[in-house]
């Protein structure tokens, strides 16, 4: 058994002011928690932290919001792969809580997902596997060694390859140049 008090505390985090009693009611059951408004919290040591989450949240506060989107950006630039979704996620979903989100998703869209250890991949195989079925439209049945070399492909190559195919004469004339 719990030999601890606990208490419930509710972030609220919506545009408008702050309207909602700390008490939650049926006709059978009263219960009371505190109520925390972002708006009122020092967001300065959240702005602070080192950690993206804590970041995060001050985007929630009264701190200047360019000053907070900047070190969000920042922090999520130094994540990588799984991390690095998350934290982009959160950004967003929180950026839509305040009004943000458009702002948010055009900043983040600067982020070269290329980096991305997840979708960069993903993003690469999916060009190469355009890139064949274009060439096997023109071209016919593509040998080995054209699905070895889209297979190791790095993005540049693929777009310069993906270039030449219209006017190529042959599948040469596309890796060559």
């Amino acid at each position: 058994m719990l030999e601890e008090h606990v208490e419930q505390v509710v972030l609220y985090v919506g545009r408008e002011p702050l309207a909602m009693l700390p008490v939650f009611e049926t006709p059978s059951m009263r219960y009371e928690f505190q109520l925390l408004d972002m708006h009122e919290v020092d967001g300065e040591p959240l702005v602070e932290s080192n950690d993206w989450g804590d970041n995060l949240l001050a985007l929630l506060t009264p701190v200047e919001q360019e000053r907070v989107l900047r070190k969000v950006e920042e922090q999520i630039r130094k994540l990588k792969g799984e991390e690095q979704e998350t934290a982009a996620r959160l950004f967003v979903i929180l950026a839509g809580i305040i009004g943000l989100e458009e702002t948010v998703i055009r900043r983040l869209n600067m982020i070269d997902i290329m980096e991305n250890r997840v979708l960069g991949p993903a993003i690469l195989k999916g060009e190469a596997t355009m890139l064949a079925s274009l060439l096997e439209e023109r071209f016919g049945t593509l040998p080995e060694w054209v699905a070895d070399k889209l297979g190791s492909a790095k993005e540049a190559e693929l777009m310069a390859w993906g270039k030449r195919v219209l006017s190529a004469q042959t599948l040469d004339d596309v890796f060559e140049g």
